[in-house]
């Protein structure tokens, strides 16, 4: 599933409720945006969002899945001189993008990366080493930007995640 120019990076994978089929949906690099690439299990096929959106990233990454829709981290606007990082959400049923703005505009992507957490959408500092820190932003209220609450935790959000999905079963 390649063709000429386009450079896949970015998967995520979630189950579409309003149809009840799985599907998988590919974000590839465009000159001057990204493109969506949509495999549903049902039939089997790829279809592409024709439209290219003007957004880029700068690593690959997996989706999250929250809410119906599927998130990944990425740099704003394509082209413009003051780039600034968005989460972009690709909803599964209806196969829209929606941006969600992070808490403050001078995170920087590359050191961040997107996450869930008890129903909430959250975003991690991973830092140069890698490692993820107990320093996190959780959005309590999703799609509503001043909902952003940064926590602090003397568990790394890794541990948390995984003693959270334990406890849960």
């Amino acid at each position: 599933m390649s063709e000429k120019g386009i450079i896949p990076a970015c998967v995520g994978f979630g189950f579409d409720h309003s149809s009840g089929d799985y599907k998988v949906v590919m974000l590839s690099y465009l000159e001057g945006g990204i493109m969506f690439s949509v495999y549903t299990l049902k039939t089997g096929s790829w279809r592409m969002i024709q439209w290219p959106y003007p957004y880029k990233f700068d690593r690959m990454q997996k989706g999250v899945l929250l809410n119906g829709a599927l998130h990944w981290l990425l740099m704003d606007r394509v082209g413009v001189e003051h780039r600034s990082s968005v989460i972009i959400s690709f909803n599964l049923a209806e196969e829209n993008v929606r941006e969600i703005r992070l808490p403050l505009a001078s995170i920087d992507t590359r050191d961040y990366i997107v996450g869930a957490f008890r129903d909430c959408l959250c975003l991690i500092h991973s830092g140069a080493d890698g490692g993820m820190h107990n320093e996190f932003w959780i959005m309590k209220e999703y799609g509503v930007r001043e909902s952003w609450t940064k926590i602090r935790s003397p568990i790394p959000y890794s541990a948390l995640r995984h003693w959270f999905l334990e406890e849960k079963s």
